[in-house]
Formats: structure tokens, C-alpha cells, sequence
């Protein structure tokens, strides 16, 4: 997962505390385990997990994080 913070900050300029760290791991130690009774996603290896979940839905925020004022 530090590999996310540091995506995060490199390609968006946001910094992710312990705390959403955490809240990003729980999430996907559950969607492992849901996964396994429920088919939810296809995309399983970690790496494709940090970037085509977690990345991609926080990439939403740059326009945000863009806006001065």
C-alpha cells in the first residue's frame, strides 16, 4: 500500500493519511474476501487492484484538489 501513497502524490498531489491507508487496505482485504462469495470483480492482483480501483476512483478528486479559492 505505500505504493498507492506514493501514486497518489505523484500523479494526483494528494496525501493519503494512516488513516485512509488503513480505511484503503480494510477495503481491500474485504473485497478479497467478498469476491470469493460474490463475484464483484475480475480485477484481483493487487497491483491492477491499487490501480484500476483505487487510483482510478480517487483520480476524480484532481479536479478538485485543482480549485484555488
Amino acid at each position: 500500500m505505500a505504493t498507492l501513497t506514493h501514486l497518489v502524490h505523484e500523479l494526483l498531489g494528494i496525501h493519503l493519511t494512516k488513516l485512509q491507508m488503513d480505511a484503503f487496505h480494510f477495503y481491500e482485504t474485504e473485497l478479497r474476501r467478498w469476491n470469493e462469495i460474490i463475484n464483484l470483480t475480475r480485477i484481483l492482483d493487487s497491483q491492477d487492484i491499487l490501480v484500476q480501483h483505487f487510483l482510478d476512483s480517487l483520480s476524480c478528486l484532481l479536479p478538485l484538489h485543482n480549485i484555488s479559492g
